[in-house]
């Protein structure tokens, strides 16, 4: 069988994605998940506690008192990115008076973000054209919430930040799960860097 390579958004497709995001709500979503690599589940479990401003981190917390746990119990603090931190302030300020960061209108955990995510592929032009879905409905099975995570990972681990500590920010119990989320580049992408590593030899 062929071996597929992990579905990951690369640059252009997050820049074609967020351009076809009309929705604010919608667009910090996506910041919050390329940002953060948080499961849906724990995205949308996330509440204004949650958000340490002051040392810049996202706590994933569980919250028995709604009746929802973190997968594997793997509480973790997170690395807050500053541009998350400003539109996540400025969204608290236009919606004062709520409990989850990004939750529905009357204030619960959000289920809509998969069926938003495929109606903005399909706006973007970025279905695979291939496969069932695609054809039946437009919701092309390439793109899934899962995949900001692996986004998430692979940039880290092509900045340079080391397997063991991606691993704890995603939260999995050990390195070889890791391992698996992290897209290595295609040929053009590594080009400049290959040529680069290779132009002393003899």
């Amino acid at each position: 069988f062929e071996k597929k390579i992990p579905m990951y958004f690369s640059p252009p497709v997050v820049k074609a994605l967020i351009a076809a995001t009309k929705d604010e709500y919608m667009r910090l979503v996506w910041n919050l998940l390329r940002w953060t690599g948080l499961r849906e589940g724990e995205g949308t479990h996330l509440q204004w506690p949650d958000l340490d401003y002051h040392r810049k981190l996202v706590l994933v917390r569980s919250k028995p008192e709604l009746g929802w746990k973190i997968k594997d119990h793997e509480e973790r603090d997170i690395p807050m990115p500053a541009k998350l931190a400003a539109e996540l302030k400025a969204w608290h300020r236009s919606h004062p008076g709520t409990s989850f960061v990004l939750g529905t209108e009357d204030d619960q955990p959000s289920w809509r973000w998969l069926k938003a995510l495929k109606a903005v592929a399909r706006a973007a032009g970025l279905n695979c054209g291939r496969c069932a879905p695609c054809l039946s409905h437009g919701e092309c099975t390439l793109f899934r919430l899962h995949n900001w995570r692996r986004t998430y990972a692979t940039r880290l681990s092509r900045k340079g930040i080391d397997l063991k500590t991606i691993s704890k920010f995603l939260g999995h119990a050990d390195v070889v799960t890791t391992a698996k989320y992290i897209v290595p580049m295609e040929a053009e992408e590594a080009y400049a860097e290959v040529d680069a590593a290779l132009a002393e030899d003899d």
